[in-house]
């Protein structure tokens, strides 16, 4: 919910499902009110107010807002297929980061102990030497095999 794009989705969703309704106003009739009168002293002249109604009603044209509704339906479903495709890259993606970081945790645990075991082999095979049972090329030995495993 807080990725940007997910969100910008889900408001491209909102917007087009309200214009779906939209096509439907064109129906409702517009009615205007007007009022007109004059009475001036100055110029002497005396009217009669008037005052009248307007109305418009769209009752046909052409089908424009039969197609338009169609194309907002598509336009919102579309969207719904658009937030739902990114919403859900977006968790394929955590998840994959998620399962990366815990088989690199356990890479780490392994190696730590890795070295651990290293470490104590290291000593043994130093006291090893250092008290005259092993040759000093053990030694060399070990240290070369330890270096293989670096990357």
């Amino acid at each position: 919910e807080s990725n940007l794009e997910v969100r910008v989705r889900e408001e491209s969703v909102k917007s087009s499902k309200a214009r779906i309704g939209s096509v439907a106003s064109t129906f409702i009739p517009e009615v205007s009110l007007y009022a007109q009168g004059e009475d001036s002293e100055l110029k002497k002249v005396h009217e009669s107010p008037t005052a009248g109604v307007f109305a418009n009603l769209n009752l046909f044209n052409g089908f424009r807002d039969v197609e338009k509704n169609k194309i907002n339906n598509l336009n919102y479903e579309t969207n719904k297929l658009e937030f739902k495709k990114s919403y859900n890259e977006d968790v394929f993606r955590a998840k994959k980061y998620y399962l990366e970081a815990l088989r690199i945790l356990e890479e780490i645990k392994i190696l730590t102990e890795h070295e651990k075991i290293n470490k104590n082999n290291r000593e043994l095979i130093q006291k090893k030497v250092s008290s005259g049972l092993s040759l000093k090329s053990e030694e060399f030995i070990f240290k070369k095999i330890e270096l293989s495993f670096l990357p």
